[in-house]
């Protein structure tokens, strides 16, 4: 078992390799599967659950902000594909109404200059327009859970902060 000291400046000092360790350090020894007892340095008090529970935290605030980066992620994703320029739509709409409406050769442009942007949009496929509403719908379910996740991880967050609050009033009486 490895005895980590905790000084009043809440440095950690692992007495084994005779070094200073920090949480995250402290962290992957304990994800090795090495017992550790941390104890204060003055008092000799057994600090192991509260600096357990720090780690704890530390990893929930992680998750979190892992958490948020992925939604903000999938965020920008679906706003990526609902932001196609009309540019684009419009050469697709006018590529296809000359593949199949119009024979080859017919000057499309030309015949549809004064059609507006809503009208060639309409123009569309029904089934692009059933796919991207499909998608629509899945980035939402997504973004559904995840913001789910994120609430109950800000829960779990608040849960550890407390039991971290009693644990430390609890080493100071």
């Amino acid at each position: 078992m490895r005895i980590i000291k905790r000084y009043a400046n809440r440095k950690l000092y692992d007495t084994h390799s005779s070094q200073y360790i920090t949480l995250e350090q402290l962290a992957k020894l304990l994800e090795r599967g090495e017992k550790i007892c941390v104890i204060d340095k003055n008092s000799g008090k057994d600090l192991t659950q509260v600096t357990l529970a720090q780690i704890e935290l530390k990893r929930q605030k992680k998750a979190q902000h892992g958490l948020r980066q992925r939604v903000q992620d999938q965020a920008e994703m679906l706003m990526g594909r609902l932001s196609v320029p009309i540019t684009q739509l419009r050469h697709e709409a006018l590529a296809q109404l000359e593949r199949y409406l119009i024979k080859p050769g017919f000057d499309v442009a030309k015949a549809l200059k004064d059609i507006s942007d809503e009208k060639l949009l309409a123009i569309l496929t029904h089934e692009e327009n059933r796919r991207l509403k499909r998608n629509c719908e899945d980035l939402t379910q997504r973004y559904e859970i995840l913001e789910k996740r994120l609430a109950d991880s800000e829960l779990k967050l608040r849960e550890i902060q407390h039991r971290l609050r009693q644990l430390e009033e609890s080493d100071d009486s």
